[in-house]
């Protein structure tokens, strides 16, 4: 049976929300007005283009409906969301049978994959510009169903609907972190139902060329793979095609990467010679040949020749012949951007970068597919889907030819035994909630400045984050009860920040500053001047990097928690987070301290104690690790603070003063801090909102 849609949480969000100040500052330009958001009785992600909403009326499900469906995937996919409320299809209507009339008008409506969705007395009636337009409405219909008294309801309602991008993707890295088809199965089943139509699969890396071969078996034995890296793992054609049917069938199109001639240090080790020689590229175009002569063009009308981080004597020869080879199989190639220069101006480009691309978009010449909003396995996973909420796909409102969309990328670079801790580590649903409201409405502007830090408590764009933020809470209890969700809600704390201050080199890393002598005093002496406390907002705040800062500095943060009795509660407290693309972290602490860097957490004046470290004083990388043995040390729970047990805190009635140190180390360091209430619901720890946060004044 479904949850309720609209549980009292987000409801009390939500009032929370439309009573905020607003201070006519940082404004936003969304795609919908704030009220209309407000006012839907039910949470979807991503919300409609449009949606009028009959106030007070629903229909109830029936035992049984009656349907008429004129695709495949829509059928079964409404199938599967009526049996689990124990509803029974009939071919044959009654009295008391609901009807479904679901039916493709291709000339009724314009745009591809666009729905239009009526729920009223009559039933249910579903008219889809295509096959995908239809299941795209079924995925509405699942996220509108409400159980109440017994009862399963749908609002009535008149939804159109349409994508602004054509091509909304998920890449998964396989190369380096085998993942088994079952897996890949049910992380599609995840995107398509939240409207993401494209997988590229990221199927080779450094460790392992993972697709079957057999021309070049060598290519698939465990002797000339990493060790550690499931060096006797492949896929088959077989559970390639079998893959490749699954994702079809939920509309969605999966795009096979070889990537080449870089990221392959297999291929020396089983041929004698690298990719980028003469009898290299002769097996690469065999290699191209045998795989598309077992994936149909029909089925991947894509192929990602990879093409980034390398350098090759004869680049442009290289592009060329694996271009023309491509193309000569009915194929469109795909290069990552920046990466060997493409051979013509057709060939798309995946613009990439760890938190956005360098270069100047608007002088790139082919179709371009946007991955440089930042990668799941690198950011800070509270602040990530934030960033993708006010992320423009190709710095473009709306798809065209040239911008045909933009693809989440899930890079886990470091070693992982048990592949489960790539989603307990990485927050991949719940950036995908914010990716998929963002590519399928699209943005009006790229903020680039939002992307970076959490819109001030009040304004324009603070608001619609919060609406948004409900929406996604809603969704990880309803749909992801059972499945690692590492985010509580960013917008909910406002803090001070203060700093920075110089550190002396020869002293230790916790220097004791005069905030933590006179936390409450507005201003107070540092060398060269005055500096005072100033607002900052998000969950987990990040002190903005300044490139001319002399390190090591200090920084401090602080804000207040109200309580209405005395109690305990239970807070996520945690410093800088671990790059699990690259191991770059400041280490687990020495027993007895809470941050590699020498951070540390007051509140009410009483240091908080840290945890019984299992690795003390472990694993400290300041710089990346790529390519070096630390990088093959799979990540622990105890280096990540959203996988550990928060820490439980005697508060007072009243106010309750939090004070944080955040020492500033060395230059990669991400600068933040977290120190939030949380609350346990049923595998999640969720914030918790009965405890009040009241901004220093």
């Amino acid at each position: 049976m479904a949850a309720e849609a609209s549980p009292d949480s987000y409801r009390s969000a939500i009032a929370r929300d439309s009573k905020a100040e607003k201070l006519g500052e940082e404004a936003w330009s969304a795609p919908h007005p704030y009220e209309s958001l407000i006012a839907a009785p039910v949470t979807l992600i991503p919300y409609p283009r449009k949606a009028e909403w009959i106030s007070g009326k629903s229909l109830v499900m029936p035992k049984e409906i009656v349907t008429s469906c004129e695709s495949d995937a829509a059928r079964k996919a409404l199938d599967s969301m009526i049996d689990t409320l124990g509803i029974r299809t009939k071919t044959n209507p009654s009295s008391d049978a609901i009807r479904f009339q679901i039916t493709i008008d291709p000339k009724g409506i314009a745009e591809a994959e666009g729905y239009h969705l009526t729920v009223d007395e009559g039933g249910v009636t579903i008219i889809g510009q295509d096959a995908a337009g239809i299941f795209y409405a079924v995925q509405t219909l699942r996220q509108m169903l409400r159980s109440d008294a017994g009862k399963v309801t749908l609002p009535f309602c008149k939804i159109e609907d349409a994508p602004a991008f054509p091509l909304r993707g998920f890449m998964h890295d396989t190369g380096r972190n085998f993942q088994t088809i079952e897996s890949l199965k049910k992380q599609i089943d995840h995107f398509a139902a939240y409207k993401l139509n494209t997988f590229h699969w990221h199927l080779t890396d450094n460790p392992a060329w993972r697709p079957q071969n057999r021309l070049f078996p060598q290519l698939n034995d465990p002797n000339f793979r990493t060790a550690g890296r499931d060096p006797d793992l492949s896929y088959s054609f077989d559970q390639i095609r079998d893959l490749i049917r699954h994702a079809k069938e939920r509309h969605v199109t999966v795009i096979p990467e070889l990537d080449m001639p870089g990221h392959s240090e297999y291929f020396p080790k089983a041929f004698g010679f690298g990719m980028g020689t003469p009898q290299g590229m002769e097996v690469l175009e065999k290699l191209i040949d045998e795989f598309c002569s077992e994936v149909s063009k029909d089925d991947c009308p894509y192929l990602h020749l990879g093409a980034d981080e390398v350098h090759i004597p004869n680049p442009e020869e290289f592009i060329r012949r694996m271009t023309a080879k491509v193309r000569a199989n009915g194929r469109i190639p795909i290069l990552w951007k920046p990466g060997l220069k493409p051979a013509d101006n057709e060939t798309h480009v995946q613009i990439w970068g760890d938190e956005a691309y360098a270069g100047d978009v608007t002088k790139i010449t082919n179709p371009i597919i946007d991955s440089g909003g930042g990668y799941l396995n690198s950011m800070d996973p509270q602040f990530l889907p934030q960033r993708y909420f006010f992320w423009q796909a190709g710095r473009v409102p709306m798809g065209d030819a040239m911008h045909p969309g933009g693809i989440l990328c899930l890079w886990p670079d470091v070693r992982v035994d048990d592949k489960a801790n790539i989603f307990r580590h990485s927050p991949v649903w719940p950036t995908l909630l914010a990716f998929s409201e963002s590519i399928w409405q699209g943005r009006s502007q790229a903020s680039t400045d939002l992307m970076n830090r959490t819109p001030r408590r009040g304004s324009e764009a603070w608001r619609y984050l919060r609406e948004f933020e409900a929406r996604m809470a809603d969704h990880r209890e309803r749909f992801f009860a059972n499945e690692p969700f590492p985010w509580i809600k960013q917008a909910t704390i406002e803090w001070q920040v203060c700093g920075p201050f110089p550190q002396d080199k020869e002293k230790p890393w916790d220097q004791s500053f005069a905030p933590e002598q006179s936390p409450l005093q507005e201003t107070f002496p540092i060398p060269g001047g005055q500096l005072n406390w100033r607002p900052a907002t998000g969950t987990t705040h990040s002190v903005p990097r300044n490139a001319k800062l002399a390190l090591p500095v200090t920084f401090y943060l602080r804000t207040q928690f109200h309580c209405d009795e005395d109690r305990v509660a239970h807070f996520m407290v945690g410093f800088e987070s671990i790059a699990r693309s690259n191991r770059r972290y400041g280490g687990i602490p020495a027993q007895g301290k809470w941050d590699g860097n020498g951070g540390s957490v007051w509140i009410n004046g009483s240091e908080l104690t840290p945890p019984i470290w299992k690795n003390p004083g472990q694993w400290r990388f300041e710089k990346a690790t790529w390519g070096q043995p630390a990088n093959e040390i799979p990540i622990t729970d105890e280096e990540q603070y959203w996988c550990r047990e928060p820490i439980r805190v005697e508060l007072k009635k009243g106010d309750n003063l939090v004070l944080m140190r955040i020492p500033v180390t060395y230059a990669q360091q991400s600068i933040q801090g977290i120190c939030a209430p949380v609350k346990k619901v049923g595998d999640h720890w969720i914030e918790d909102e009965s405890i009040g946060n009241v901004p220093v004044r």
